[in-house]
C-alpha cells in the first residue's frame, strides 16, 4: 500500500512540474511548431539571359606584295611597300546580348554549364593612311572603314559558389561574327588627283573566346550578372591582286589581310527556369 501511494505521489509531482513549465513558456513542442526551412539558391537548371554591354574591337590590316619569276622560278617579297601595316584600328560601340544556357551542380560549391548567346550591335570605325608603292610608281591617300557586326557564340563555364548567393565563373568556347570593310584610294601624280576607286567586301570571322564574371541572386530565380569576354578571330584575306611586274615575265601578287580581337563587358539578368520543381531546400538536422 505504501508503494502504491508513493507511486501516485511521484506521478502527481511530475504532472505539477510539467504544468508549471508550460506556464513559464517552456515546451518541447512538435515538428509542426518548427519554422519552415529556408530555401537555398537554385543554381541548377535552364536559364534565359539578357544583357547590355560595351565592346572594343582592335583590327590589324596588313598589305603584302611579292614578285614571282617563272623563269628562275623564285618568289621574293617586295621591299618598297612604304605603308604595309595598320595596327590597332579601334572600333567601339554598345551591344545587346540574348543568352540561353543550362547549369548543373556537381558539388554544393561547384557548377558546370553550357550556353549559347547572340550579340547584336555594330563596332565601327573610320580612318585614313598614306600609301606609296615604289615598284608600281603609285602614291595614294587611302580611307578605310571596318565594322564588326552581329556575332554569336557557344561555350561552357565552370563556377565556384561562395557564401549563399554569389558565384564566380570562368567561360570559354567558339565565336563567329560578320565583318564588313571598305578601302577607298585616291591616286596622286605630282600633287594632282588623277583617279579614285574603292574596294570593299564582307567576311565571316571565326575564332575563340575566354572570359569570366560574377553572378548574384537578386530574388528567387532572378540573378544579376557582370561578365567580361575576350574574343580572338582568325586572320582573314580581304583582297588579293595578281598582275605583270616591271620586267620580262615577272608577276606581282599583292594581298590584304586582317585580324581582329574584341573585348566586351556586359551587365545583365538571368532568369532560372525550375522546370521540374526541384528547388533545393536546406534544413539543419534535428538534434
Amino acid at each position: 500500500m505504501k508503494k502504491a501511494l508513493l507511486g501516485l505521489a511521484t506521478a502527481a509531482a511530475l504532472i505539477v512540474a510539467a504544468g508549471a513549465a508550460n506556464a513559464d513558456g517552456y515546451s518541447y513542442g512538435s515538428v509542426k511548431d518548427l519554422p519552415p526551412p529556408a530555401p537555398q539558391v537554385n543554381w541548377h537548371g535552364l536559364y534565359f539571359g539578357v544583357a547590355v554591354g560595351y565592346g572594343i574591337a582592335s583590327t590589324e590590316l596588313k598589305a603584302r606584295a611579292e614578285e614571282w619569276d617563272p623563269v628562275t622560278p623564285s618568289v621574293y617579297e617586295l621591299d618598297e611597300l612604304a605603308v604595309s601595316k595598320l595596327d590597332g584600328i579601334s572600333s567601339k560601340g554598345f551591344q545587346g546580348t540574348l543568352t540561353l544556357g543550362y547549369d548543373r551542380l556537381i558539388h554544393p560549391n561547384f557548377l558546370i554549364g553550357i550556353f549559347g548567346d547572340y550579340t547584336f550591335g555594330d563596332l565601327k570605325t573610320d580612318g585614313s593612311a598614306n600609301l606609296w608603292l615604289g615598284w608600281a610608281d603609285f602614291e595614294a591617300s587611302s580611307r578605310f572603314s571596318v565594322k564588326v557586326k552581329d556575332s554569336w557564340a557557344i561555350g561552357a563555364r565552370i563556377g565556384l559558389i561562395r557564401a549563399c548567393c554569389t558565384m564566380w565563373y570562368l567561360s570559354g568556347g567558339y565565336a563567329q561574327a560578320d565583318f564588313d570593310w571598305k578601302i577607298a584610294g585616291a591616286e596622286y601624280d605630282g600633287g594632282d588627283l588623277v583617279d579614285s576607286d574603292y574596294i570593299s567586301g564582307g567576311k565571316k570571322l571565326k575564332g575563340w573566346f575566354i572570359g569570366g564574371g560574377v553572378e548574384h541572386q537578386l530574388h528567387d530565380n532572378l540573378f544579376l550578372k557582370l561578365d567580361y569576354r575576350y574574343t580572338s578571330y582568325d586572320k582573314k584575306r580581304l583582297a588579293s591582286y595578281s598582275g605583270p611586274g616591271d620586267c620580262c615575265d615577272e608577276i606581282v601578287r599583292a594581298y590584304l589581310d586582317s585580324q581582329t580581337d574584341v573585348h566586351t563587358v556586359r551587365l545583365g539578368l538571368n532568369w532560372k527556369v525550375d522546370l521540374f520543381h526541384r528547388h533545393q531546400i536546406y534544413s539543419e538536422p534535428l538534434k
